[in-house]
């Protein structure tokens, strides 16, 4: 196809029929493609491997090979590249692109780097220092996130959800100025949520499906530009209090802080949250979830008003605080509830020292099964730091063939044990979720949290 083209220096074939495997330069013109700077074929049908001789074109910049039918193993080794801008390989169709990935830090003037949705796996790869969009999302690659990003300054969308990996979030990652999106949800990080975020311009944070401990962090509560904060299906404990103190509420359409182990009772607060507020438009759909925690006290009145207010409206907007141990309202506040917000009354409550529902029915079976499911886990969480402290006194005193990777090992294996339901946000989703945050105005539904 590209022979006689010499000269070319722009390729752009995007969604056509294009077929086949894709090929260098025939043995009779081996130069053919020495001034090529971008090659788009996006949204066709190539298959076979990526080439590793494409990576070697002495002044290629883009390389844009998305939604085909690429497979194989990536090449083993990057050569070096300052003019590499953009290599992007996301969402190959069949079995995808496989093999572990290679040090891309000899691309040092990569901008994005695409590569969601394949087959790669092993350890997170290391990565240059001038990256603004890393795409690495629905992988099975594992262990902790590479140090390398730590030397990032100037990214916007760190995509790493759907993966294996373990470990800490790093600091650096909640210190960057232009960062946007950040999504390492359904992997399997842990230890504390970092409490340094500076990242200022952050609009949608997914740290759900982990196994982070400790408390929400209040820091993130000041990020007045953040719209869409996912932290649920963690071992997350303590209250909201001080976070809601220092949350700006201007922004906050989506908080969802479901299957957690969060105490204490609703902070009056939340009915500012912008999840909750009929002006707020245009935005995304309004999500307020505080299911499947260990809530009690009374479920505030400001927080019934608005969402009574939003029943009345053509916004869509879910508030969910299913399986807790809130108070049961009085006969009379229930029986507004049920004439103005039905789907309320089949929230669990408890009377006395009885649960129930709102409605004054049993509990679903469901829902039940999950509030033991959060029972399970907050045991699972008290024996990990008991296993903890003892190897920690044990070390005063002597050697011990144990240490805390053991206990976060014990915690990891009994939170797998538990059937923890599919989020609502999957990695999968993350794009056309962000783009939801300019619109989306749908009808009203309020969820009653049956799973």
């Amino acid at each position: 196809m590209l022979k006689g083209m010499r000269h070319l220096q722009h390729l752009h074939m995007a969604q056509n029929e294009v077929r086949g495997d894709l090929t260098c330069c025939p043995s009779d013109e081996p130069n053919c493609l020495d001034h090529v700077k971008t090659l788009d074929l996006k949204d066709n049908h190539l298959t076979g491997q990526l080439p590793e001789c494409l990576l070697n074109l002495p002044e290629i910049g883009i390389l844009d090979f998305r939604r085909n039918s690429l497979s194989g193993d990536f090449p083993s080794k990057i050569p070096h590249n300052p003019y590499m801008m953009v290599l992007d390989v996301r969402q190959q169709s069949g079995s995808g692109m496989v093999g572990k990935l290679p040090d891309f830090t000899p691309l040092e003037n990569l901008a994005l780097i695409g590569l969601s949705e394949n087959n790669f796996f092993g350890d997170f790869p290391a990565l240059p220092c001038k990256l603004e969009a890393i795409h690495l999302s629905d992988n099975q690659l594992e262990g902790s996130i590479h140090s390398s990003v730590d030397c990032l300054r100037k990214v916007w969308i760190f995509d790493a959800g759907g993966n294996q990996l373990t470990g800490p979030l790093p600091d650096s990652l909640t210190s960057q100025p232009y960062l946007q999106l950040l999504n390492v949800s359904f992997n399997r990080l842990n230890g504390v949520i970092p409490d340094t975020w500076k990242a200022s311009n952050i609009k949608m944070l997914s740290l759900n499906s982990n196994e982070f401990t400790g408390s929400i962090p209040t820091a993130i509560g000041k990020l007045n530009r953040l719209s869409m904060f996912n932290v649920s299906s963690n071992h997350l404990s303590g209250t909201l209090d001080n976070f809601v103190q220092e949350m700006t509420f201007n922004n906050f359409v989506q908080f969802d802080f479901s299957h957690n182990l969060i105490s204490g009772p609703i902070p009056e607060n939340l009915s500012k949250l912008a999840a909750l507020d009929f002006f707020v438009f245009p935005g995304p759909d309004r999500i307020m979830d505080g299911s499947y925690n260990m809530l009690d006290g009374d479920l505030p009145q400001s927080i019934l008003d608005k969402a009574e207010k939003l029943s009345e409206s053509s916004l869509e907007f879910s508030l969910n605080f299913q399986g807790n141990s809130i108070n049961c309202p009085d006969a009379q506040t229930a029986s507004q509830l049920r004439a103005k917000i039905p789907q309320l009354t089949s929230w669990t409550c408890k009377d006395s020292e009885t649960l129930r529902t709102i409605g004054g029915s049993p509990i679903p079976e469901e829902v039940s099964l999950q509030m033991e499911q959060v029972k399970e886990m907050q045991k699972s969480v008290q024996r990990a730091a008991s296993q903890t402290d003892r190897e920690q006194d044990s070390t005063i005193r002597g050697p011990t063939a144990s240490s805390d990777i053991q206990a976060a090992h014990v915690l990891s294996v009994e939170a797998e044990q538990l059937t923890s339901p599919v989020q609502n946000n999957s990695s999968s989703n993350i794009g056309a979720i962000l783009g939801g945050l300019f619109g989306g105005v749908a009808a009203m539904a309020i969820v009653a949290g049956v799973a």
